[in-house]
């Protein structure tokens, strides 16, 4: 389309045509580099990511279409995340079919075996001749100093490794806070991913579900005092727990009940 340079914002990215005309992003798409966050989300202060890092793609040429198991055979799959499903993915697409005249065509897979994508979940158009893969945000090192391949994207750079980019835990993008130089953030053996995922506070050490024995009480909540009561009695009252317990242990005593019911 005839390039529009005005103060609208076309591809809906929150940064104005005119702006993005003038710099390294694209006027018509809102995820210039293709690394799964848009422009004007990487541009904004807690974010602090570059919607310019890569706009290097992958393409793969099409060998092989089996439509009874929907399993798309590549020439490579080099450079690929090997463990495709990302946990915050939703629907958006993974890859793109290609077609001779370059319509794309997006689709989902499960998983990469060798060169097989598998359980595709869009029927390869008859057109097809190759697969196009934009993001790269999966491959990049936050290290100081990392080398990363060219496709390779900074949109979730994730300096501690935990599995949330930086943004996600200073923003609390989950629903809480955690820190972004520490895989367990409040030190309770649960790592910050794995307590959001649970809906468990990644800074607050007695709320977590890491029960080793069983018996209601988590680890943490065993091997120390001070936690409050609640995260040990559903629903109790504002009481602090005074007890230690054996964490490996459900009846602690052997005095025939367990640790969570005492």
């Amino acid at each position: 389309p005839t390039r529009i340079n005005d103060e609208g914002d076309f591809d809906g990215d929150g940064v104005q045509n005119w702006q993005e005309n003038m710099s390294c992003t694209f006027w018509n798409v809102s995820d210039s580099d293709g690394g799964g966050i848009n422009d004007g989300d990487e541009l904004s202060f807690f974010r602090n990511t570059d919607p310019c890092t890569s706009f290097v793609e992958l393409e793969f040429f099409i060998l092989d279409w089996d439509d009874t198991q929907n399993i798309l055979t590549l020439n490579s799959t080099i450079g690929l995340n090997p463990n495709p499903v990302d946990w915050r993915q939703g629907q958006a697409p993974m890859a793109y079919y290609v077609s001779i005249i370059g319509e794309r065509t997006p689709f989902r897979f499960t998983s990469i075996e060798i060169n097989w994508l598998r359980e595709i979940d869009t029927t390869m158009p008859s057109d097809a001749i190759s697969v196009v893969f934009t993001n790269g945000s999966w491959c990049w090192n936050a290290s100081v100093g990392a080398n990363n391949d060219a496709h390779c994207d900074d949109d979730y750079i994730d300096s501690d490794g935990d599995g949330l980019a930086d943004w996600e835990e200073r923003m609390a993008t989950w629903g809480y806070m955690s820190l972004i130089n520490m895989t367990d953030s409040d030190g309770d053996g649960v790592d910050d991913l794995s307590e959001v995922q649970n809906q468990t506070d990644p800074m607050e050490p007695c709320h977590n579900l890491l029960d080793t024995d069983g018996d209601g009480l988590n680890n943490y909540f065993e091997n120390s005092t001070g936690c409050e009561m609640i995260f040990g009695i559903p629903g109790s009252n504002l009481t602090f727990d005074t007890w230690l317990t054996l964490w490996n242990s459900a009846d602690s005593d052997n005095g025939g009940v367990e640790d969570g019911q005492e």
